[in-house]
């Protein structure tokens, strides 16, 4: 198993994420995630994008299982906002924890010192998912919660034993085995 965490934009392949966008729409789980059109369109346009705005996909022997992004900066803001989608077959496997913590890496590698996500309260795993990663709760914003986390800075003087909870730029992560059966989420899909 080889998990891989690809930057998406400046010519990705547009088929396997085309694949994952529809294996998103027939779940039913994007009343969760609406960041942009889950559509063949819209992954077109993320695979040629080419701004400051960050796009990944987590993949498995080319197997897209997750989606983020990091976004806002095109827009001007120094906060970027997260969002995250994890395929069903991937869940429960730490997957989204791990790509939870790589975008944080990439934000803080950005210039970054806080990120921020909506999630609506009801989707209970991504809530306590966030909270774990170390997000806090302040605001509701149309039905939404609206949490923060600040990315934690490395002083000159602060030792190697006190930053092993930081993550690394790729973090190497063992995955449960129900993984392996990812590839068949989509028999049309094709790898990078």
């Amino acid at each position: 198993m080889a998990l891989e965490f690809v930057r998406v934009g400046g010519g990705t392949a547009v088929r396997p994420i085309a694949n994952f966008f529809l294996s998103m729409e027939k779940s039913g789980d994007v009343k969760f995630f609406h960041p942009h059109p889950i559509t063949e369109e819209e992954a077109v346009k993320r695979c040629s994008y080419d701004g400051k705005d960050l796009y990944y996909v987590a993949t498995n022997e080319g197997t897209v299982l997750a989606y983020g992004m990091l976004r806002g900066w095109d827009e001007g803001y120094a906060i970027p906002s997260l969002g995250i989608f994890v395929h069903q077959s991937a869940r429960g496997t730490d997957l989204a924890r791990a790509f939870m913590l790589f975008l944080h890496a990439a934000a803080k590698a950005h210039g970054a010192e806080k990120v921020m996500l909506k999630v609506y309260p009801q989707n209970l795993f991504a809530v306590r998912l966030y909270e774990n990663v170390g997000y806090k709760f302040s605001e509701k914003v149309a039905g939404q919660l609206v949490g923060y986390v600040k990315l934690k800075t490395q002083g000159k003087a602060e030792s190697r034993e006190s930053r092993r909870d930081e993550p690394a730029i790729a973090p190497t992560v063992e995955l449960k085995d129900k993984v392996k059966s990812a590839g068949e989420m989509s028999k049309k899909s094709e790898s990078f």
